[in-house]
């Protein structure tokens, strides 16, 4: 994940058997995270205040984030143990 350079490389699977599959998305500083849970798909959110938004590079497409789905690298992988 921390290869995620926002460019050449901007999206990582995690899939692990038997549990949920898990993707992350961006870099290099800020992160999108999904995971699904029982057939439903669930943001990581942080508690972030405001309506502020940045781009991000998600697979190669360019997308717009807004605050509370900026997730920075620590909580990624402190998420993901």
């Amino acid at each position: 994940m921390r290869k995620l350079d926002g460019d050449k490389f901007t999206l990582v699977f995690f899939e692990i058997t038997d549990t949920d599959p898990a993707l992350v998305g961006g870099g290099p500083e800020y992160f999108v995270v999904s995971i699904t849970m029982d057939d439903n798909i669930h943001m990581l959110m942080n508690d972030k205040q405001g309506k502020s938004e940045i781009s991000l590079v998600i697979g190669g497409h360019l997308g717009f984030s807004g605050c509370k789905h900026q997730i920075l690298c620590e909580i990624v992988l402190k998420e993901l143990e």
